[in-house]
């Protein structure tokens, strides 16, 4: 019986104010590109945020938009405290100078009122549509509030989703339990690369690094404990949560550092530790607690998201203890949020007809769920050179 390590104290409170919870299941995959549907649920994804395939809301879109007067979009998030929820701005704003769309993102710092209020400003000042990262607590109110001041709106990394988990509004999120089950496969396919001592399959621990309070991202822990349980049954016993609500510093690579520089000393029977930060400043903090513990040998971390994992390796990091990561995009993610709302804002697609590639059904909206790249040190500048912010502005026309 799994066994987990946080204090959650929060539990019975989130259960009720996050209902959106657990919506993702392991069947649900995007399409191998943006114009055929899903293969299956291994398929791979899409290559760029511009193949259309005839649909429109693509970077591709074969439009001037430079024929119409700038529209204003902005951006809300819950926090901007990751470096991928950075690079997305960072991304979003460069979009603005090729869709023709004037910019401004607004950091909300955990505050839901003051997230409220400059939905109000947005809509007072004039601006024609919104990026709207939220978490459960804050999802349905931010989807009822862009309607109620009539602004055009797109989902960023929490989907808009109703208690039964149909898609009501165009969301772009990850493949959660895919890219979580990734990372785990990835773990059991390659750690004998990194250990060359044959291991006691029934002293290996695994700690998932969460944030109960965001379904979008905790989605992913299934499928790590999934793989993980498949590959090591004997050491179920040895499966930790660390849910990073309940340390003193939050949502933050400390928070990481923090949870794992506990976890492993409270556990000497494990020898061998796997570590899976579904965010990957997570799983910078839990390497930089696994160096100071002397557990380097024995340690090996892999995240979901790589912006932290390429910004250690470029800075000197060895790649060997925080040896891989799932790699999503910032700017492909970007992306589509960008090209989508704009063809929803200029009537080239309405909310219920955008993206039909990533309807899960003829009921439902689009829903756009992205699916990672194992990198490690020797391949991630590869990686990067096809995904990077450059790559996706030069695959709009006329630019």
């Amino acid at each position: 019986m799994k066994r987990v390590t946080a204090i959650i104290l929060v539990a019975l409170m989130a259960f009720t104010l996050f209902a959106c919870n657990g919506k993702e299941n392991a069947a649900t995959s995007p399409p191998p590109t943006q114009s055929a549907p899903a293969q299956s649920p291994s398929a791979a994804a899409p290559s760029s945020a511009g193949t259309g395939g005839g649909s429109v809301g693509f970077l591709t879109d074969s439009v001037d938009h430079f024929a119409r007067d700038p529209f204003k979009i902005g951006y809300i998030c819950i926090s901007m405290g990751s470096p991928f929820i950075k690079a997305i701005v960072d991304s979003l704003e460069a979009f603005g100078k090729v869709l023709n769309y004037s910019f401004y993102a607004y950091d909300a710092d955990h505050d839901y009122e003051a997230y409220m209020n400059q939905m109000s400003t947005f809509a007072d000042q004039g601006y024609d549509g919104v990026v709207l990262g939220t978490d459960d607590a804050m999802t349905m109110r931010a989807y009822e509030l862009a309607k109620e001041y009539n602004l055009g709106f797109i989902a960023e990394s929490t989907a808009f989703l109703d208690e039964s988990g149909k898609c009501i509004w165009p969301s772009v999120a990850q493949d959660q339990y895919g890219n979580g089950a990734t990372c785990m496969n990835w773990l059991v396919d390659n750690y004998s690369k990194y250990w060359s001592n044959t291991i006691d399959k029934a002293k290996v621990g695994l700690i998932v690094l969460t944030f109960s309070p965001v379904a979008g991202i905790d989605d992913r822990r299934p499928g790590v404990y999934d793989a993980y349980i498949k590959a090591f049954p004997e050491s179920a016993d040895n499966y930790h949560v660390g849910d990073l609500v309940t340390t003193p510093s939050g949502f933050s690579v400390a928070g990481g550092d923090e949870l794992v520089s506990g976890i492993i000393p409270a556990n000497p029977q494990v020898e061998n530790w796997f570590i899976v930060g579904l965010v990957d400043d997570w799983a910078l903090g839990a390497t930089r607690a696994v160096e100071r513990l002397g557990k380097g040998d024995c340690t090996l971390i892999v995240s979901v998201q790589a912006d932290s994992f390429i910004a250690d390796l470029d800075s000197g990091g060895t790649g060997d203890i925080y040896v891989a990561a799932c790699a999503i995009s910032s700017a492909e993610f970007a992306g589509y949020m960008a090209a989508g709302l704009v063809a929803m804002l200029d009537g080239r697609a309405a909310p219920e007809n955008l993206w039909p590639e990533w309807k899960p059904d003829s009921s439902q909206y689009a829903y756009i769920r992205l699916q990672g790249d194992m990198i490690t040190k020797d391949t991630y500048k590869n990686w990067m050179s096809s995904t990077d912010l450059n790559a996706m502005l030069a695959s709009v026309p006329g630019k």
